[in-house]
């Protein structure tokens, strides 16, 4: 088998195993998911459902792989609902719960319940009555959630103070908070109708607000206001205008606003649009049709827009009269919401409940709209309910819509992009907006803060221009306690667990701002095993129970019901409940009773064990007796009541309990004495007189129960009713208006609304005989302690970080909520009674209102709790100190790199976190770190947990030998991490002078050169020669290494011939420069000599013999001294010097000496050959012997003589 088959074999045998092991993982739309349940609801996703999925959910692909399971599963179950909390069933429901026997609201009896709860509270104010059945004054208190809000549909702010804010509550009144949306409270807890929906500052008299009642988006009318209130006092107290009270036409109130001018308040109501030029005491109709949204415009009050139920209008006599805008002409029966642009009045913006959404843009003040938006279905399938609008008031292109998410607009309109998603929320804003509105000093560049009202409260983007995503979002419910809950339960550890409309099924765990959601969407009734903390229930909507065996961790919950129970035809709100004596048994109603005896096992069995009167009438109410078991009475819809003394059996018996004097209407609560069960109540829905009724002989015979008047329960719907464990006498109804007590088992009714106030109160529960926890439809969870040796509850703030061995004490607290002096002990520390400094461990007695403060000495080493516990009366509270975490992390390092590429990526060696107590802030500069070292690496500052490694990333440097260091910071031990690049070893290129002339054979030396361009010590060699480093007399031919910039000199010995190079050759790391040498050229001729002439005469021209020259290469300097030459002997003599060449012939000529026997020489050098040419004069004459005959001779040889040289000189000349 050659290599290749082998490498394809081999090849096969990886990927098939692997491609075998993930495949069943696989999911169509996600890639791998190994969670089982996951990948079954994912893989059982069609592309149609994904299709409908991004339509109508504002859920897209992406999200389906992000989206919790829990979250998808009731996505999913909600495409065709109106949204993802049901609010138009939830409102049917609750509304049904209102009505009479003939299906009507007795609007009189509603009036008249809230005007009695208003006289009973007067009246005991007044009297300084104790509310009775145990609950004083201060009896109650919020439990939040604080921090999950609820349905908020309108925002202002106080024209004086923009940290002022104002929030309308559907079901909670209006709210103020005075920093922004740090902390909020209810304006006035006893307003006379909490639905609130529109809430407006007078523009002349920023003292006075208005507010409208009356949810009015839903399809039918189901949550009814009581007209416009009005204060005087920015919110403090609240006066109902008396012209719109009891009046249909202001039953529900969408929105108020005013001319800017202050002179006109105008309504757009259920009925039309209503304006008023005396606050509010009169009023004129000036549009008849449902209306939903109205504005003025932002300079001219003559001008105002109108959205309704089937199109836009326009006025121009400030809302006296109104004309029809056009290009609405195909919305019939659609809601319109509308929007001016304040820098731009001319541009109006009409969002609009059609095709799932339309966004339509007006250029004449609203008078014709244009199409500029639709397909992208931003408001799904609820645009009725959920549909917000804004526009930049900087920037008319800016534009912003809201359904169940948000969506943003550059552009006009042109495109919208979604820039929030409902699941993530609170990273991200919570679903189905309702009003938008920017900060008083949004200025669209340095402030570009906007709020945005929805069913989760209020949240706010610091930058609306990047808000995106989980990205930018903040929620504001800090204590914006008006989330509607529906039922509760309470474990025995004070773990309460509570399903709300819209907002989940929630869990609270002693911190009011910190409830958490077990399980999302809508919640309904709750339970708590009475036994095991761990496990709590609640249900999603039609009876779909879930279970938490965490105690109610978030999102810990999973469903547990049949499907069957679904399908029988439960309520929206369908009813279940434990066995009071055996927490392995649940009872759930639906058409039929459906109950489960292993409701805590993995998978709990059903079965039927009533069957459905038909009727269409499901179970509205259920109870078991405390103490047995088999007797259960069942309520139903149309009000007949059903009872069982075998419930346990396999096939139970029921008895149809027949009493003309029972009402018909909706049974809503039945409680079993626990002391006596012959003793049952029934509790009823409607506005009617007798909603209690009594049975002291197990239902053989009733009567009413409601009290007479004045201390009658009011003709409200009754929600709950408890009887205290240890008093029979006590007992506790939730209404529709609040909290009523009688101590004389409901002769005599007292008002107990001093915490929850007039709102709905769906769940009364005892957590032993003390406490009573309340859960309202719109103010959140309250919970009262009724014993006159329990006080309230004291909370002391844990001190955490602090010194080792540091005397703490606690801040003042008071004690309140006792009625009697209680014992006060204390364990791990002291307490001091009136905080003077007195401190005490020893037993005393505490007083209402005594205050008390607590110290102990904080732990001697790191991270160590001292606790102090402190019991006053009946209940401890704790004090915790816990010394400073060790943040010093053991001595750790990263290994420096060196020699990397540039710009390479470098990740540092592993190191373990150790040392440290628990975890410390991480944080790094210069580049991003991993925990775990996987592939995810993040720069932003993060916490890092003992044994956890960690990993540094970087780049390094895009230059040669530079260092890059990234520190990374645990706790307070900071160490960094370094790579250095490689080196640039290769120097710049240098060169050496080439030297000529040479003599033959001699020493070369070349010219200094400065070695630079490299940044460390690199090699260096020589071939034929040797170099100096540092050019000194020291050279040598053996290779070394040479530094940066420093100095380099050759030499080589040069050539014994002439005219022939030399050349040496450095190699400096592989960068070569040559330093030639060429020898001089051969200038000596050959030997040659001019032969010596002699006995010549005196004083003559002497002309030598004539020679060759030969021997040389070049031209070369023939000179003479003492004559003459000339070059080719043709009588032409010179003295000057001249060049001559190979070949050439040569003469010299001198004069001859002018005495006898006398030499003369003229010597000539050619090139570097020098010789003579001599002439010698000849002897002289002997002497002649006769005395006088001389001097003539000699006279006629002077003359002959001069006659010559004048002649010579002549010829010269």
């Amino acid at each position: 088998m050659n290599f290749i088959n082998k490498a394809i074999l081999g090849f096969f045998f990886v990927v098939i195993p692997v491609v075998l092991f993930f495949n069943p993982f696989n999911t169509k739309y996600c890639g791998v998911v190994f969670d089982v349940e996951s990948r079954n609801l994912i893989n059982s996703i069609t592309s149609d459902i994904v299709l409908k999925l991004q339509k109508y959910r504002s859920v897209s692909q992406n999200d389906i792989c992000e989206m919790p399971t829990a979250y998808l599963q009731k996505t999913l179950g909600k495409l065709e609902s109106p949204k993802p909390d049901h609010p138009g069933e939830a409102a049917a429901f609750r509304y049904q719960h209102l009505l009479s026997e003939n299906k009507q609201l007795n609007v009189k009896n509603w009036n008249a319940a809230r005007e009695q709860v208003k006289n009973m509270k007067a009246n005991l104010k007044k009297a300084n009555l104790n509310k009775g059945a145990g609950i004083s004054s201060d009896s109650w208190e919020n439990l939040g959630p604080g921090n999950i809000g609820g349905r908020i549909r309108s925002l202002a702010f106080d024209p004086d103070d923009s940290t002022r804010i104002y929030a309308g509550a559907v079901a909670g009144g209006v709210w103020l908070t005075e920093d922004s949306g740090a902390s909020w409270a209810p304006t006035d807890d006893f307003m006379g109708n909490l639905s609130v929906t529109t809430v407006i500052f007078d523009p002349s008299d920023s003292q006075v607000i208005y507010a409208g009642t009356g949810e009015g988006t839903f399809n039918a009318d189901y949550v009814r206001g009581m007209g416009i209130f009005r204060s005087s006092d920015k919110g403090q107290s609240w006066s109902p205008l008396d012209s719109t009270q009891n009046d249909f036409d202001f039953y529900w109130v969408n929105r108020l606003t005013m001319l800017n001018d202050g002179s006109r308040l105008v309504a757009a109501t259920h009925t039309g649009v209503w304006t008023s030029d005396d606050d509010g005491t009169s009023w004129s109709r000036s549009h008849v049709g449902r209306s939903n949204d109205i504005n003025v415009h932002p300079s001219d009050d003559s001008k105002l827009v109108l959205g309704t139920w089937g199109g836009a209008l326009y006025s121009e006599d400030g809302g006296l009269s109104w004309s029809s805008a056009t290009g609405l002409e195909s919305i019939t029966n659609e809601r319109v919401e509308i929007a001016y642009s304040a820098s731009s009045p001319d541009i109006v913006y009409a969002s609009i409940y059609f095709n799932m959404g339309e966004l339509y843009k007006s250029t004449d003040g609203g008078q014709s709209y244009t199409l500029v938006n639709t397909g992208t279905n931003y408001l799904g399938q609820q645009g009725w309910y959920d549909n917000a609008l804004w526009v930049d008031p900087f920037d008319p292109d800016h534009v912003i819509v809201g359904g169940i998410d948000l969506w943003r607009s550059t552009d006009a309109g042109v495109s919208l992009s979604k820039i929030s998603i409902w699941w993530q929320s609170p990273n991200s804003a919570h679903a189905d907006h309702h009003f938008i509105i920017e900060d008083p000093d949004y200025d669209g560049v340095n402030n570009q803060r906007v709020y945005f009202a929805n069913d989760g409260g209020v949240y706010v983007t610091e930058d609306v221009s990047i808000a995106v995503g989980s990205t930018g979002w903040q929620e504001l419910n800090n204590q914006l306690s008006i989330t509607q809950f529906y039922g509760m339960g309470v474990s025995p550890n004070g773990t309460v667990v509570a399903g709300t409309q819209d907002n989940g099924t929630l869990v609270y765990k002693g911190d009011s701002e910190d409830w958490v959601e077990t399980f999302g969407g809508d919640g309904g009734f709750s339970a708590a095993d009475p036994t095991d903390s761990d496990y709590v229930y609640g249900e999603y909507v039609y009876l779909q129970i879930h279970r938490s065996t965490s105690g109610g961790l978030a999102n810990s919950s999973s469903y547990i019901f049949d499907s069957a129970m679904e399908a029988d035809g439960p309520l929206f709100i369908a009813p279940f409940i434990l066995d009071p004596n055996n927490e392995n048994r649940m009872l759930g109603g639906a058409m039929s009773l459906w109950v489960s005896d292993d409701v805590k096992a993995g998978t709990p069995s059903w079965g039927s064990k009533k069957d459905s009167i038909g009727s269409a009438s499901p179970i509205n109410s259920i109870a078991v007796a405390p103490g047995n078991s088999d007797l259960v009475y069942v309520g139903h819809r149309d009000g007949s009541l059903y009872k069982s003394e075998d419930a346990t059996a396999d096939v139970p018996n029921w008895t149809l309990i027949d009493d003309a004097n029972l009402p018909q209407r909706r049974l809503l609560r039945i409680t079993i004495d626990a002391n006596n069960n012959d003793i049952v109540y029934l509790a009823f829905s409607g506005y009617e007189a007798n909603n209690l009724w009594k049975s002291s002989d197990a239902g053989d015979s009733w009567s009413s129960s409601v009290g007479t008047a004045p201390t009658n329960i009011p003709p409200a719907p009754i929600r709950t009713m408890v009887i205290r464990p240890s008093d029979s006498n006590q007992l506790y109804v939730g209404t529709e208006v609040g909290i009523f007590t009688s101590d004389d088992a409901g002769a005599s009714w007292g008002l107990a609304n001093d915490g929850p106030a007039n709102v709905s109160v769906d769940e009364l529960v005892w957590a032993g005989d003390e406490t009573l926890y309340a859960a309202t439809h719109g103010r959140g969870v309250y919970r009262a302690t009724l014993n006159q040796t329990t006080p309230n509850t004291i909370i002391f703030d844990s001190q955490l970080d602090v010194a080792f061995s540091t005397v703490l004490e606690t801040q003042e607290k008071i004690i309140s909520g006792i009625g009697i002096p209680v014992d006060v002990t204390i364990v791990g520390g002291e307490y001091s009674l009136g905080c003077d400094g007195i401190y005490t461990s020893d037993a005393g007695i505490a007083n209402l209102d005594d205050t008390i403060c607590l110290r102990h000495t904080s732990a001697d080493d790191f991270y160590l709790e001292t606790l102090t516990q402190v019991t006053i009366g009946s209940s401890t509270f704790d004090f915790l100190s816990k010394t400073i975490p060790d943040v010093n992390p053991d001595a750790f390092e990263f290994t420096s790199t060196i020699d990397v590429d540039l710009a390479s990526e470098q990740i540092s060696n592993t190191v373990s976190v150790t040392g440290i107590s628990f975890e410390v802030d991480i944080s790094i500069v210069n580049g991003e770190y991993s925990i775990g070292c996987t592939n995810t690496f993040v720069s932003s500052s993060g916490v890092i947990a003992l044994d956890d490694t960690v990993c540094i990333r970087h780049n390094a440097s895009d230059a040669h030998f530079i260092s890059v260091t990234t520190d990374l910071t645990l706790g307070d031990t900071t160490q960094s991490f370094t790579s250095t690049t490689l080196p640039d070893t290769t120097p710049e290129d240098f060169s050496f002078a080439t030297q000529d002339e040479i003599r033959i054979g001699t020493d070369v030396t070349s010219d200094t050169i400065t070695l630079t361009g490299f940044q460390v010590d690199i090699p260096i060699g020589v071939s034929n020669g040797e170099y100096s480093i540092g050019c000194t007399n020291s050279f040598t031919s053996t290779a070394g290494v040479v530094s940066p910039d420093e100095t380099v000199c050759l030499k080589h010995n040069a050539s014994n011939q002439y005219v022939t190079e030399t050349t040496t050759t450095l190699n400096v790391n592989g960068v070569t420069a040559d330093f030639v040498s060429t020898t001089e050229p051969d200038r000596t001729p050959d030997d040659f000599t001019f032969a010596s002439v002699s006995n010549v005469e005196l004083s003559i021209l002497q002309i030598s013999e004539t020679i060759t020259v030969t021997g040389i290469a070049v031209e070369v300097n023939l000179s003479v001294a003492g004559g003459e030459y000339s070059l080719g002997c043709n009588g032409t003599f010179s003295s000057s010097t001249v060049q001559i060449s190979e070949g050439q012939t040569i003469c010299l000529r001198h004069i001859t000496s002018s005495g006898f026997s006398a030499n003369v020489t003229t010597s000539m050098t050619v090139g570097t050959y020098t010789t003579s040419f001599v002439s010698t004069t000849k002897v002289a004459p002997p002497s002649e012997s006769s005395g006088g005959g001389s001097l003539p001779k000699l006279i006629i040889f002077s003359l002959i003589f001069g006659v010559f040289i004048r002649r010579v000189i002549g010829q010269v000349l």
